[in-house]
């Protein structure tokens, strides 16, 4: 394989990894959008914007330490630079375990507010199931 296309593909593993770690947060951000839009109880908002800022917050993180994961930037993609990368499977597992700590608030937002809804237990765990596998 040409150096060149060994370059391309390197250079848009790098972009790829940027993209991956925001579009992680981009469907959780509209369904949070959702709950404000669909649920007027302030208290349940200010639930939903906190955690809103907490992806937001943590995405900016992790996108920031994907960009600077190698010093310098292009010693990702050529090793022959001088250069040091930053663990890849610890980055790789810390995003694992922020999207599962997301995953797990988005789906326990709604229980507060569905528990207090007139509804038979067995339709509530319906919509609950329903939530949760949107957020997934």
């Amino acid at each position: 394989m040409p150096l060149d296309s060994a370059l391309t593909i390197h250079s848009i593993v790098y972009i790829a990894e940027v993209i991956y770690v925001i579009q992680l947060a981009v469907p959780k951000l509209s369904i949070l959008v959702f709950y404000v839009s669909s649920i007027p109880d302030n208290g349940f908002r200010l639930a939903v914007f906190a955690t809103m800022g907490f992806i937001i917050l943590s995405t900016a993180i992790i996108s920031t330490l994907s960009i600077i994961s190698c010093y310098p930037i292009p010693f990702f993609w050529d090793r022959d630079l001088k250069g040091r990368c930053l663990d890849i499977n610890g980055v790789a597992f810390g995003i694992g375990g922020l999207s599962i700590v997301q995953d797990v608030i988005i789906i326990a937002l709604p229980i507060p507010i569905l528990r207090g809804m007139r509804l038979p237990w067995k339709e509530k765990i319906i919509v609950l199931l329903m939530l949760a596998a949107g957020s997934s």
